[in-house]
């Protein structure tokens, strides 16, 4: 199927395709949405960490969420109209909660930080993106962000991915397949007000960090797609460059950790577990 919309370049835009194209874009996203979650309870179940925002010393969370409040009574009492208008959308209290949360214990699917459904607001930032492109966002681009707010498998376990290096300096000397890096799957969310045009790079738009720094190895590096891209689908430029929905197949038949396909002897009956009956997309 997706083979085929491909194959129809921009012309998938068009009408009577698009509709078509749009509902099986939809459809992909909200089943790798689905494995998404299935993933996170199954993993936190066999003994993964993820790396969440109750990682943050409790002290500087408790600090933040201080912060946030005060600025918030400081708005009200300058700009009653403008905090009002905010306040309609209930941004301000989802970010003030969301700090909230870490402070209290919470299931990791519960965990923004690990993930996120999209959100109406943040479903707003497509049109923003598109208004600046001057055009559409690739289509499976537009269904996942219709359904997913952003996704962090970053973490640690002994087997799925030990533990991460110390940030020092690790000289990178070994080529990346022979370190084995599980690359867990991370998928960064769309900013709801930014400079579009220095957010742009040559390499396109920065939508994950890499393999590295996942691994916090000292190398600053992203992982890029092309949002002018105007096709049913575009390259998700990490080590493999895969077409993105290629990319999700990649991340769900190796329980998140895409990475591990480049290991001798990768651990095959642990992955059964948490990918046993995922959906196919």
């Amino acid at each position: 199927m997706w083979a085929d919309l491909l194959a129809l370049g921009n012309g998938v835009h068009r009408e009577p395709v698009f509709s078509d194209a749009l509902a099986v874009a939809r459809e992909t996203m909200s089943r790798a949405r689905t494995n998404i979650e299935t993933l996170i309870v199954r993993l936190d179940e066999i003994g993964y960490r993820f790396e969440t925002a109750r990682d943050t010393p409790p002290a500087v969370v408790q600090q933040m969420v201080q912060v946030q409040r005060a600025m918030a009574q400081q708005l009200e009492a300058q700009y009653p109209v403008l905090l009002a208008d905010f306040s309609r959308g209930n941004r301000f209290e989802e970010f003030v909660s969301a700090f909230d949360k870490r402070l209290a214990p919470t299931s990791t699917l519960d965990e923004r930080s690990v993930y996120s459904r999209a959100q109406e607001w943040s479903r707003n930032c497509i049109s923003g993106l598109e208004n600046y492109l001057l055009g559409p966002l690739p289509v499976s681009l537009r269904a996942w962000y219709e359904c997913v707010e952003h996704v962090s498998f970053i973490g640690s376990h002994p087997v799925l991915n030990p533990v991460k290096q110390e940030q020092s300096a690790v000289q990178i000397t070994t080529p990346a397949s022979q370190m084995v890096l599980p690359d867990p799957l991370a998928i960064m969310g769309l900013p709801d007000e930014v400079d579009y045009e220095s957010w742009e790079t040559a390499g396109g738009y920065p939508i994950a960090v890499d393999e590295f720094f996942k691994a916090n190895i000292n190398r600053d590096h992203r992982y890029y797609i092309d949002f002018r891209d105007s096709r049913a689908d575009t390259i998700f430029r990490d080590w493999r460059n895969d077409y993105f929905v290629a990319y999700l197949r990649r991340v769900f038949k190796w329980g998140g950790f895409p990475g591990l396909e480049r290991h001798q002897n990768p651990p095959l009956k642990l992955i059964a577990e948490p990918t046993d009956g995922l959906v196919a997309i």
